[in-house]
């Protein structure tokens, strides 16, 4: 099961697409037996978490914790909770801005990286980061040809 919850209200973001992308990015990787939560967080509260468990004093844009030692879960693996995943709304809007994206790319994005986390993959080294990067770009890619979305404004 996935829980959603939004703590922060400085961003407004759309939890039915977030939830939306988010099951399908569960289901495209075999994951729905698994339960995760994601919190979008304000900036203070991300830093909080990132200065508490990573020794980072620095804001982020996503932090992922999870529940079992990395590369331990697998896709369809038998453990039932992957962990939580933590987004700053605030950091994926000025992402936007730089890199010429949307909000709602920037979310998503930010949820498969979680994700992927979550499964153990790294974005350090240099290698470990490239192979996560090519992941997540075939995920979305994967994503928004798999469930166009026909009848609303599309993820991102």
């Amino acid at each position: 099961m996935l829980e959603v919850h939004n703590q922060q209200k400085k961003i407004r973001v759309s939890l039915s697409k977030l939830i939306f992308f988010s099951e399908r990015v569960i289901s495209y990787l075999g994951l729905s037996k698994h339960d995760m939560t994601i919190l979008l967080a304000t900036d203070r509260e991300v830093r909080r978490l990132n200065k508490q468990y990573l020794g980072h004093d620095w804001n982020t844009d996503v932090l992922s914790f999870p529940t079992q030692p990395a590369g331990r879960i697998k896709q369809g693996g038998k453990e039932k909770y992957l962990g939580d995943i933590v987004i700053s709304p605030v950091q994926a809007k000025k992402q936007a801005k730089e890199f010429n994206t949307s909000l709602n790319y920037e979310l998503c994005l930010y949820v498969v990286h979680g994700i992927l986390h979550l499964l153990g993959y790294k974005d350090y080294p240099a290698k470990e980061k490239k192979k996560m990067e090519a992941r997540q770009e075939k995920i979305l890619l994967e994503i928004k040809r798999k469930w166009p979305l026909k009848k609303q404004k599309p993820l991102y």
